[in-house]
């Protein structure tokens, strides 16, 4: 009896001491936390700015477009982005004003601080064609 709460002492042990030696990696890829327009919204009108905010800062890479936003209408067809701009945690993006009733998806691609690229998707509806 004596031999085996040893042996369970020393399995334990092990298995701690290899915890310690090969700690888990930490995944701390940005996330998205606020938007605008607010996923699952309905807005009134085709907003003409958005942007999404992450929980740490975007990566810039000088001379090149790491971080994007892409939007699609209900039909899958591509709304223009006119200007794109990041700002410490958030990515904002100018759009051509156009009248459009429906669901939005406003999709992203973005480098996170610990340098990995974050891709996601959120949807918005538009009430009316007014604009």
């Amino acid at each position: 009896m004596k031999a085996k709460i040893i042996i369970n002492a020393l399995i334990l042990s092990i298995v701690f001491q290899i915890g310690l030696a090969f700690p888990p990696s930490a995944n701390a890829h940005d996330s998205l936390v606020k938007s605008s327009p607010v996923s699952k919204s309905i807005v009134a009108v085709m907003p003409t700015k958005i942007w999404l905010q992450f929980d740490g800062n975007l990566i810039q890479l000088a001379g090149q477009e790491v971080n994007h936003i892409y939007l699609l209408d209900s039909r899958g067809n591509s709304i223009p982005i006119l200007r794109t701009s990041v700002n410490g945690t958030r990515i904002s993006a100018t759009i051509k004003r156009i009248s459009f009733a429906g669901k939005i998806t406003m999709s992203w691609r973005v480098v996170s601080e610990d340098g990995h690229p974050v891709s996601g998707s959120i949807y918005f509806y538009v009430k009316s064609k007014k604009s």
